[in-house]
């Protein structure tokens, strides 16, 4: 689907907006969740974040809450906890992350 680029301007205000709010850090947040609170269809955030960013809407979300993780940890949070912390799962789901974004 073809939006415009005002449209897409739209919907990054209100997807960066909601990230402010730290909405990543609810551990199973997503696409279609986000998509309704942007007032779109994921495919259309989705296409958006690619066109805009660079980056699938897994990876993004990865990006800020490997962001925060590093915040957690400057500031002195064990790093055995820090992936609670975050909004990942579990460490593993962390290090994959890591390993996506890196490689």
């Amino acid at each position: 689907m073809i939006i415009n680029q005002k449209e897409k301007d739209r919907i990054l205000d209100l997807f960066c907006s909601l990230m402010e709010m730290k909405i990543f850090l609810i551990h199973d947040i997503n696409l279609r969740k986000i998509a309704e609170l942007c007032i779109c269809s994921p495919l259309i955030l989705e296409e958006a974040l690619i066109v805009q960013l660079g980056f699938s809407f897994e990876q993004t979300i990865a990006l800020y809450r490997i962001q925060y993780a590093r915040e957690l940890l400057s500031i002195g949070i064990r790093d055995g906890f820090v992936y609670k912390y975050s909004g990942f799962s579990s460490k593993k789901e962390l290090e994959k992350a890591m390993e996506s974004i890196v490689n």
